[in-house]
C-alpha cells in the first residue's frame, strides 16, 4: 500500500477543460445541450451521483456546478457558477457534461 499523499502535494486547482462557449467541439454534447438541455442536465445530475430530478429544483444547477467544481478542483467561485447557470444554462450544462464525460 502506498503512503498517503501529504496535503502540500495534492493537485492544485485547474481551469475548466473547455470554455463556457465551447458548445460545439464535435463531441455531440453541444447538440444535446442545444436540442434538449433538460435531458442532458438530468443525465449530468445522475452522473454526479444526484437524483435525475435535481435540475427541476430552482437553483439546484448552481449547487451542482459548485459541487462539481469543488470535487474536480476547478478554479472559480459561487458567483461565477451562478452567472454561468443563470445567463447561459445550456452552455454551463454542456461544460459540466464535458468535464464528467456525460453523453446522451
Amino acid at each position: 500500500m502506498p503512503p498517503p499523499v501529504p496535503r502540500s502535494c495534492q493537485a492544485l486547482p485547474q481551469d475548466w477543460g473547455s470554455g463556457l462557449c465551447d458548445c460545439w467541439l464535435g463531441d455531440g454534447i453541444g447538440l444535446w445541450g442545444t436540442a434538449c438541455p433538460c435531458l442532458l442536465a438530468c443525465r449530468l445530475a445522475r452522473a454526479a451521483g444526484e437524483s435525475g430530478l435535481l435540475p427541476c429544483l430552482p437553483g439546484a444547477m448552481v449547487g451542482l456546478r459548485t459541487l462539481l467544481r469543488q470535487q474536480l478542483r476547478i478554479r472559480g467561485c459561487v458567483l461565477e457558477d451562478w452567472a454561468a447557470v443563470c445567463f447561459c444554462c445550456p452552455c454551463a450544462v454542456c461544460q459540466m457534461a464535458r468535464e464528467l464525460r456525460v453523453s446522451c
